[in-house]
């Protein structure tokens, strides 16, 4: 079986152990504090400190897992940090990146791969959630599809969302980091 890094597969897994996380109902203890038994395991695995933001921890907690499956490394930048994470996954040959202009050109964001999003150069704080589905809106306006992720720190909780592709857009989205076995499909 030739698995490669980020491939279908892994993504797969990494969804499905989302969705188990999200289902046992994970949350910050206390609430705001970026603490918990869980948050602190995967800023832990991910090399962050206790209390630290913990969306991209949790995203790569699960890559990191599920490559192990195929006894591969996880390709992902080991960092909390969406901007750093984002930046390293331009550069790395095993990754597939995928613009906001490709996708608001009609290239769907397959399932399982990562969107990020960040203030900007200057202010790099943001955010990243693990891609569900990317649903399409009737007509050409892709500003309308409906992007469902599973991400960590939504509030104080492992939790979904569906908003559209503005939405996401608005709040500084730079594009999804997915498998090279991800072609383009509209």
């Amino acid at each position: 079986m030739n698995i490669i890094p980020m491939d279908f597969k892994i993504r797969r897994i990494a969804i499905h152990w989302a969705i188990g996380y999200y289902g046992a109902d994970i949350r910050e203890n206390p609430a705001g504090s970026n603490r918990g038994f869980f948050i602190e395991y995967f800023q832990e695995q991910g090399g962050g400190q206790k209390g630290y933001s913990w969306c991209m921890y949790f995203i790569r907690h699960l890559f990191e897992d599920a490559h192990s499956v195929y006894g591969l490394d996880c390709p992902l930048l080991k960092s909390g940090q969406c901007y750093a994470v984002w930046k390293d996954a331009i550069q790395n040959p095993d990754l597939r990146i995928i613009t906001t202009d490709e996708i608001l050109n009609g290239i769907r964001i397959p399932h399982g791969s990562i969107i990020i999003r960040y203030n900007s150069e200057s202010d790099k704080r943001g955010h990243v959630g693990l891609v569900w589905n990317h649903i399409r809106a009737a007509g050409t306006e892709r500003k309308n599809d409906t992007i469902r992720t599973i991400e960590g720190n939504k509030s104080d909780r492992i939790d979904t969302r569906d908003a559209s592709l503005e939405y996401w857009l608005n709040k500084g989205l730079r594009g999804a980091i997915t498998g090279k076995d991800s072609v383009n499909y509209i």
